[in-house]
């Protein structure tokens, strides 16, 4: 049997297409390659032809032999303006491939912002008032000065609660607003707000099941068993993405380093933990908070400091990524002496030996002891995005 209709569909023939389905084809055709004739209108990004076999009640979330439906192909071919089509039509966005991802992640890892932002959903945030958390060893995620993060459910899906002290209750109110103002692919989501008037205000967050990137690292440097894999490249650019979605809000994270950031077999990436950030105010922007090892070292002078902050701490990231170490690992200087050295410029977190020209370049720009040398956020993209074309 010949594939006329997905023949023509792939050659970007419309009136072919039309009299074939005039004709009687079928607009759910599958050829020998497992694609029916929507799918290679989703990757031609060819409106004329979707929006004829669409007509026919072509099945829009037709999958080929490696599970993508019409959304994910478009998502991978960077063809917006029939992804919004399809979008229109009701397209499911939360069909996986064989592979797991979803039309979003397949985005995300293709480096295609604008159909990333397409496919993220619009902030959609339910408060509720819930029972105390019963905290046990089996459901405990992490804990800290500001509280705890335990693993619970919410409608039947799996997720982490973050509540706050009673002392620290501003630390997760702030967090809230932050989250509450906008929402980003690269940026963890806030599901709901539970007993936000009460003294313990808590925060329904996605349970990311492969932690931390600090602790993968960790995983990797003791060459144990990973379930999940993640490059540098990948975790590079979702940070970076996040970061230029949060500077482009005015609002500085303050605290950017691999234990903030998360990692999931669903969710993929997520920078989290913006219980810190602040917008930024040239007038008021002076206080110095983070962690030591990813501290720029003008917010250590406590003098004014802004977004290019965050650049220096991804930087330090970057570090981590490539040694797999903590940054400062191999610094003889400890505490106070290791400040000193750090606003001196005379400290910096090492690289591994064999990272790459471009990427070591990259890293010791990010660290420049002079803000205004730094790249920006969107420049950082823009070098990544380079890069991961490059790569395909």
């Amino acid at each position: 049997m010949l594939d006329l209709l997905c023949l023509a569909a792939s050659l970007g023939q419309a009136d072919t297409v039309t009299l074939l389905l005039l004709s009687g084809e079928s607009p759910d055709q599958i050829n020998s390659e497992g694609r029916a004739p929507l799918a290679y209108a989703a990757m031609r990004g060819d409106i004329i032809i979707a929006e004829l076999l669409l007509a026919e009640n072509a099945n829009i979330n037709v999958q080929d032999k490696d599970g993508q439906t019409p959304l994910h192909l478009a998502a991978i071919h960077n063809k917006s303006p029939i992804l919004q089509l399809l979008l229109s039509a009701h397209a499911d966005k939360n069909i996986k491939n064989k592979t797991g991802d979803t039309p979003l992640i397949v985005a995300i890892k293709n480096g295609h912002r604008d159909v990333a932002a397409l496919l993220h959903p619009p902030i959609s945030i339910v408060r509720v008032a819930v029972p105390t958390i019963k905290v046990s060893c089996d459901n405990l995620l992490g804990q800290g000065s500001y509280g705890i993060v335990v693993k619970s459910d919410l409608d039947g899906v799996s997720v982490a609660i973050k509540a706050s002290k009673p002392s620290c209750k501003h630390s997760i109110l702030n967090e809230i607003s932050t989250m509450s103002k906008f929402t980003s692919p690269y940026i963890m989501p806030l599901l709901s707000i539970m007993n936000e008037t009460s003294d313990q205000p808590q925060m329904a967050l996605p349970y990311m099941d492969q932690g931390n990137v600090r602790q993968y690292l960790d995983r990797r440097r003791s060459q144990k068993e990973l379930t999940s894999s993640f490059s540098t490249m990948e975790i590079a650019w979702v940070v970076a993405n996040g970061l230029l979605d949060l500077h482009q809000q005015n609002i500085i994270h303050r605290d950017v380093k691999c234990e903030n950031i998360f990692l999931c077999s669903n969710n993929y990436i997520k920078l989290g933990d913006l219980g810190i950030a602040r917008e930024y105010d040239v007038e008021t922007m002076t206080q110095a908070v983070g962690t030591l090892s990813w501290i720029a070292p003008e917010v250590f002078d406590s003098g004014h400091y802004n977004v290019s902050a965050d650049i220096y701490s991804f930087g330090v990231v970057l570090t981590e990524l490539e040694t797999l170490q903590l940054p400062y690992w191999d610094c003889p200087l400890k505490g106070f002496g290791l400040i000193d050295a750090i606003r001196a410029g005379k400290a910096r977190p090492s690289l591994s030996s064999n990272t790459e020209p471009w990427l070591c370049d990259l890293t010791t720009k990010c660290l420049d002891s002079n803000p205004e040398n730094r790249p920006t956020a969107k420049n950082i993209v823009a070098i990544l995005h380079e890069k991961l074309n490059q790569l395909k």
